[in-house]
């Protein structure tokens, strides 16, 4: 029993005669690497039909799948071993810009304005409100430039996508679009608007000029966008040298046309009762400073009370980014404009928008979408019949007067805060009105 081990030997099985003649596949037969690759299915990207083949490969400690570009299998069984074999000598980058090689370079002369348009939105430097906005004002600006017109349902044909006219002025070749060409276009612009009677047409003219140019500059920009531009432009640029008409503040200063309790007085008596949305509106942009569309998304759970009034938070949401970081707030209103703005709650939940609307939000849309654009218009109509005749936005007034009287109250850095603004200059040169100046002490004795 001594001499029995604990453990049988097993004694390996030998091959049979058809594994023995079975060779394996060499890492250079094309046999071997149609095994490796793998079609783009759902299992890996997500999709239901096959798609090109891709190889999963491990060279100097990186591990990726690489797109091989093909559904041949035998042409893909190819492009995996050459990948391996240059990624072996040469490295990953050289690699793939063997793999994949550059698309051919396009001719300059030939770009056109969509074209980098379309570039510049592939590249998401800019937000695409902001984006949409800019390229509107490329358009104007440039169709001034080439004497493009355009008028009814070619400019506005009352559906969705690009009109014959955006498509006719985005056609335009980058390189018809000099510097010589914008600036003769806003001296003319300037000089047409300077011959009429009104004196104030000059003025007017010099800043719409200035702001069509500055908006669209910024999609030129050599220190935010050109750095990271991917396709080949022309030396010279749209705006290099262009420089704006010269700007006094005191242009931009805001003129009180009228005292905000009058306004208050005036919307208690006509728009309280009758008119409870307009009234809402009237109420967030005056008591809380808030912007159209601030004020066209904010929630009720947004709105809460406090021990000394309310605080109505602008945050961030699906259809409410915010226009910009400092955008996003908290501001304390009186507690006689939270009690009637929750007033006009009803049964409203915590999800439900202030102001009430059968026109639903939309999130994935470029332009700027007012579920209450209808009564956003009528209070601006109504704005301007109680004084505000100067101010071409209406509705924005009531924002300045906020801010106006923050800035007396409370100075200007706490205005700039309670507007959202990034920089106090800006509160300082639009929504600032001249301080109430006491007289200088002399007196003059009357004989």
């Amino acid at each position: 029993m001594n001499n029995i081990l604990k453990y049988p030997i097993v004694h390996p099985l030998k091959k049979s005669g058809q594994k023995v003649a079975k060779k394996k596949p060499r890492p250079s037969d094309l046999k071997s690497w149609a095994k490796r690759v793998k079609q783009n299915t759902k299992s890996y990207y997500g999709k239901n039909s096959p798609g090109d083949y891709m190889l999963r490969v491990k060279i100097g400690g990186r591990r990726k799948f690489v797109g091989l570009m093909t559904n041949d299998l035998s042409e893909a069984a190819r492009r995996a071993q050459q990948f391996h074999w240059d990624a072996k000598s040469s490295g990953w980058d050289a690699a793939m810009k063997r793999l994949l090689p550059a698309p051919p370079k396009k001719d300059i002369e030939s770009l056109t304005l969509e074209e980098y348009f379309n570039h510049i939105e592939s590249l998401s430097l800019i937000d695409p409100h902001t984006l949409f906005e800019y390229r509107a004002k490329c358009r104007t600006l440039f169709a001034r430039c080439l004497g493009i017109t355009g008028k009814g349902s070619d400019k506005w044909p009352g559906a969705e996508g690009r009109t014959p006219w955006q498509k006719r002025i985005e056609s335009i070749r980058l390189s018809q679009l000099t510097p010589e060409l914008i600036s003769t276009t806003m001296c003319r612009y300037l000089e047409s608007r300077g011959k009429s009677d009104d004196p104030l047409a000059k003025l007017r003219a010099k800043h719409t000029i200035n702001a069509l140019v500055r908006g669209a500059r910024s999609v030129f920009s050599r220190r935010r966008i050109i750095p990271y531009v991917k396709i080949q432009l022309p030396a010279v640029l749209p705006f290099d040298g262009v420089r704006l008409f010269k700007e006094d503040d005191a242009e931009f200063r805001f003129v009180k046309e009228i005292e905000p309790q009058v306004l208050i007085d005036f919307a208690l008596e006509e728009l309280a009762g009758r008119k409870p949305i307009m009234f809402a509106i009237f109420l967030l942009c005056l008591g809380a400073g808030l912007r159209r569309n601030e004020a066209d998304k904010l929630r009720w759970m947004d709105v809460r009370a406090v021990a000394d009034g309310a605080i109505v938070e602008v945050a961030r949401t699906a259809y409410q980014k915010g226009k910009s970081k400092a955008s996003l707030r908290k501001v304390r209103i009186p507690q006689s404009f939270y009690n009637l703005l929750h007033n006009l709650r009803g049964n409203a939940a915590d999800g439900d928008f202030v102001l009430p609307s059968n026109s639903a939000p939309r999130a994935n849309v470029t332009y700027r979408h007012y579920r209450c654009d209808s009564q956003f218009k009528a209070l601006c109509g109504w704005l301007k019949s109680k004084g505000l005749v100067h101010d071409t936005k209406a509705l924005h007034t009531l924002r300045k007067l906020f801010g106006d009287a923050i800035c007396n109250s409370q100075g200007i850095y706490s205005a700039c805060k309670a507007l959202g603004h990034q920089k106090v200059s800006t509160t300082e040169r639009h929504y600032a009105a001249l301080p109430n100046v006491d007289p200088v002490p002399f007196h003059i004795n009357a004989q």
